[in-house]
């Protein structure tokens, strides 16, 4: 005696379905391989960015290396907050901070600082 099993298409779907959970573990990795990929890549634009900017050897390794402290000592405490109140408010914290620090370091005098503020929160 034979059985016929009968699919349907929900059965053929359902067996070609990715789960969504290797997606976004996909992504993940994409985006810590590009961000690391381009922290990381100092060394290789180290010379170029002498002959750019004009600056010494040490001083723009100390700059670097400022940055790596200031990196590794802020990540404990973006940790802790990420625990306590969730990763959307630290990421939108550390944006508007990210935002704050750009807007001062485009502000060529005091005056424009308050202009490109408003241009930027208001449209």
């Amino acid at each position: 005696m034979r059985r016929f099993v009968v699919e349907s298409n929900a059965m053929k779907r359902h067996s070609l379905q990715i789960f969504y959970g290797w997606v976004v573990l996909a992504c993940v990795g994409v985006v810590l391989l590009v961000t690391y990929e381009v922290q990381y890549s100092f060394g290789v634009f180290f010379t170029t960015m002498l002959q750019d900017l004009g600056w010494s050897r040490a001083s723009l390794a100390g700059a670097f290396s400022l940055y790596s402290l200031v990196y590794i000592g802020l990540s404990f405490y973006s940790g802790r907050l990420t625990d306590r109140i969730g990763p959307r408010w630290v990421i939108a914290l550390g944006g508007l901070c990210l935002e704050r620090i750009a807007i001062e370091f485009t502000a060529r005098r005091p005056t424009q600082l308050g202009a490109r503020h408003c241009s930027v929160i208001w449209g």
